[in-house]
């Protein structure tokens, strides 16, 4: 038998799978048109939160009766409640993303306390299906509410999550001087605000006799604002919240195809290692006996200095961090600027020049979004009209 719903209950689930699926299938065409890849987190941040939305309303209209609900109505299992499941999907995706934005691979205090939060709630999600026996918030803590343990470490987990979104954003910011993309990042900040207050709130749920807040009036204005943020601007998907001193992109002969530094001060001592840095892992290929050996980073200067191939050629950053979207934005310039520039690139005459309206900087700012500095001292010269 289907459930008698009340239209206050659907509401919230509803709006979700439409804006969800909106967004994802936006994000989707917007990948396919732009080249951005980076913005399949977006895809599967929407897609995921859009099944969130449907399996909602099954869950409304069939708890207790039916298939994957039938014990839902009063379980927070991660293993009988499936909007629950894909809900921590969601989570784990959002986590991931801030990760890679900052680092190389995730950080291993937060990676061991979202293990541990993650393993609690496997633990007793087993339990109950071994027992039957939910462990109540208020049988741990006699202060608390009647809910779920199961729930307040999902919530743990989830205001864990959104505290590392908002430091990257926040991180970001700090990076970033274009008055711009600063007023856009000023509002997400305060979206993830919201979006923090709305998960104290659902923490404090367990603790406090406030009733049940419903947290789709967070969740929902802190996803349109960052939506609407990635489609103004998708390429910003690859700006990595770190500190870029120079770009340097060589060919396999070592030719310096082109260069850029970005810095505070002008003539910085590094603009030319390129070279430097390919000839290293030449002799690191002779000495091992593999040519196909190509180191990936070096410490240096305070720093790290990162290297990226495709084809033919390879990108080398200097950067204060490394991170993941930052390498990815690597190979995003390196795949552009091979696509606008494969013959000057392959019949190398000193120079970069622009080809159809398109010149090596745009594809620099286009791929690997430098906001930090307003200096950028680039080794392309346009050439005079009469030549």
């Amino acid at each position: 038998m289907v459930n008698q719903v009340p239209s206050g209950d659907l509401i919230p689930p509803i709006i979700l799978v439409i804006l969800s699926g909106f967004l994802a299938s936006y994000f989707f065409i917007s990948r396919r048109k732009s080249g951005v890849n980076a913005l399949d987190w977006f895809i599967a941040i929407f897609s995921s939160t859009t099944l969130m939305g449907i399996l909602q309303l099954f869950k409304l209209f069939f708890e207790g009766e039916w298939g994957l609900f039938k014990y839902s109505s009063d379980v927070h299992s991660l293993i009988v409640n499936p909007v629950r499941f894909v809900h921590l999907i969601a989570l784990l995706i959002l986590y991931f993303m801030a990760e890679f934005f900052l680092n190389e691979r995730p950080n291993s205090i937060r990676l061991g306390i979202l293990s541990g939060l993650i393993g609690g709630q496997v633990i007793l999600a087993l339990l109950y299906v071994s027992t039957g026996k939910l462990i109540y918030t208020n049988e741990v803590f006699h202060f608390a509410q009647p809910t779920t343990l199961d729930g307040v470490l999902f919530d743990l987990m989830g205001m864990e999550i959104s505290i590392l979104l908002q430091y990257v954003y926040y991180k970001q910011y700090k990076v970033s001087s274009a008055p711009i993309i600063k007023r856009y990042l000023i509002v997400l900040n305060l979206a993830l605000v919201m979006f923090n207050i709305g998960n104290l709130i659902e923490i404090a749920e367990h603790f406090l006799p406030i009733g049940d807040v419903n947290g789709f009036t967070t969740i929902l204005p802190t996803f349109i604002i960052l939506a609407v943020f990635y489609i103004r601007y998708p390429n910003f998907v690859y700006l990595a919240p770190t500190r870029i001193k120079f770009l340097q992109l060589i060919s396999d002969n070592g030719e310096l195809l082109y260069a850029v530094e970005i810095t505070e001060t002008k003539g910085s001592r590094e603009f030319l290692v390129a070279p430097i840095f390919a000839s290293v892992n030449s002799l690191i290929g002779e000495l091992v006996g593999n040519e196909n050996i190509i180191m990936k980073s070096y410490l240096y200067d305070e720093g790290v200095v990162l290297l990226e191939k495709l084809n033919e050629v390879q990108v080398i950053i200097q950067a204060d961090r490394s991170a993941q979207i930052l390498r990815r934005s690597m190979r995003y310039f390196i795949r552009e600027f091979y696509k606008h520039f494969e013959n000057q690139i392959q019949n190398f005459d000193g120079s970069i020049q622009a080809m159809n309206g398109i010149d090596p900087d745009e594809i620099l700012r286009k791929c690997i979004p430098i906001v930090q500095s307003e200096v950028i001292i680039s080794n392309y010269k346009k050439k005079p009209l009469n030549q």
